[in-house]
């Protein structure tokens, strides 16, 4: 829950258009339901696919983003979940 915050507080305060906001925010909620299911191979490529969309928005980003510095750990964290 606490990794959840952080993600939707570096996204809010990372200055994108209300477009990438709104699915940056989608996509993180996508990876939460992963963390409540990660059984389910359905929920698992979800979860991909909204790591790649997430990548993307952050790679637009200065490397001193705290969106872009909470992404870099984030493939680390899911991949304990699996």
């Amino acid at each position: 829950k606490e990794l959840h915050s952080q993600l939707q507080t570096a996204v809010l305060e990372a200055n994108l258009d209300e477009e990438e906001t709104e699915e940056s925010l989608e996509q993180i909620q996508a990876i939460a339901e992963v963390l409540q299911d990660s059984k389910d191979d359905t929920v698992k490529k979800t979860a991909k696919r909204a790591m790649k969309i997430l990548r993307g928005t952050a790679a637009a980003l200065p490397s001193s983003a705290a969106m872009v510095t909470i992404f870099n750990k984030l493939p680390y964290l899911i991949s304990n979940i699996f």
